[in-house]
């Protein structure tokens, strides 16, 4: 069985944060056998910068797919809703192209 989990703003694997719900909910489907696809902004809430890694991840218990944002400085900021739009925006277009392609 395949799973989507959309989270724009968890830390992933490579980053050097603590691994956050979302991905640990992803590692528990996949350590049960699902095929798990992990959406997510090529932006990084926790450091405020674009994620600076190459997909895909070696020893990733997801796929991996990053999806262009906009950055943001403040968590508490007109900014970080637009990014938060745009985000979801951008969402919709390559789910919906995925799920098209049977991806």
């Amino acid at each position: 069985m395949n799973v989507w989990i959309e989270s724009p703003f968890d830390n992933l694997p490579q980053e050097g944060y603590r691994a956050q719900r979302y991905w640990l909910m992803a590692q528990a489907f996949a350590e049960v056998g699902y095929s798990v696809v992990y959406w997510t902004g090529d932006f990084s809430h926790a450091s405020k910068s674009l994620r600076k890694f190459v997909l895909p991840l070696d020893n990733a218990t997801a796929k991996i797919m990053l999806i262009p944002t906009p950055a943001y400085s403040r968590n508490v900021s007109f900014r970080r809703v637009f990014s938060h739009r745009v985000y979801a925006a951008r969402w919709k277009k390559l789910a919906t192209a995925a799920v098209r392609s049977h991806e």
